[in-house]
């Protein structure tokens, strides 16, 4: 009795995502308000995130697969506990909902452990929050917060895997992917004076606050279930 290879699967994960390149700025645990405010790095350190992935066999060799994914990422200084110095008290939260389009290579498609590899296009809007400590004449410091509102960016990812088939249904997976969300579309707008502004990942004013050219990327970790569609049993006798 052999098993043939799903015609049709569903990817549900948790992720764990640690910010890398610019997203990051958060060392050991401790936010840093003044390299955030020059616009050299987004402020964050990790965070918790969610996705659903859905794959279509596009090859009569089940190997090549066309995938539609949807994401949401939390990324954040501080994941569970905040380790502030006494001057710096600042933060940094970033929310990004995901949609992507890609295509995977599967190298065992007929085995019950199933690695793959891939790599999508993806669209997202961003959005957060800031609160960065300043110097005040007279004060030791002053906390200023500032409302990042809801920016579209595109971007890709790359990521490996594998699945385990616990029965011709149900499965678990396994996966580590990198991610880029704001490769095209970079922009930095307003003034000094706005508390609410858009995405300011660009270096088209480098006087302005927060503005600098600065990669939105993370890696992730996921793990969860696999669901799968089209399996067929084939039986053969042997003389």
């Amino acid at each position: 009795l052999v098993k043939s290879a799903p015609s049709y699967i569903i990817q549900i994960s948790g992720l764990y995502d640690m910010a890398a390149l610019e997203l990051g700025g958060a060392y050991g645990s401790d936010f840093h308000s003044f390299p955030v405010e020059k616009g050299e790095t987004f402020g964050t350190r990790n965070g918790l995130g969610a996705s659903v992935t859905s794959k279509i066999r596009v090859s009569k060799n089940s190997r090549l697969w066309f995938n539609q994914s949807i994401s949401y990422h939390r990324i954040q200084s501080y994941l569970l506990i905040a380790k502030k110095t006494n001057s710096d008290d600042g933060r940094a939260n970033y929310n990004a909902f995901t949609g992507g389009l890609g295509f995977e290579y599967n190298f065992t498609p007929n085995y019950s452990v199933k690695i793959f590899a891939g790599a999508e296009v993806n669209a997202s809007m961003i959005s957060g929050s800031l609160m960065i400590w300043t110097p005040v004449n007279g004060d030791p410091y002053n906390t200023e917060e500032y409302k990042i509102l809801n920016s579209f960016r595109l971007g890709y990812s790359l990521g490996i895997g594998g699945t385990y088939m616990l029965s011709k249904r149900i499965g678990i997976n396994f996966s580590t992917r990198y991610s880029c969300l704001n490769a095209l579309l970079r922009s930095s707008a307003g003034s000094d004076s706005d508390r609410e502004f858009a995405l300011r990942d660009a270096s088209t004013n480098e006087n302005l606050r927060f503005s600098g050219n600065k990669n939105f990327s993370f890696f992730s970790i996921g793990s969860g279930i696999t669901i799968y569609f089209g399996i067929k049993n084939k039986t053969y006798k042997l003389n």
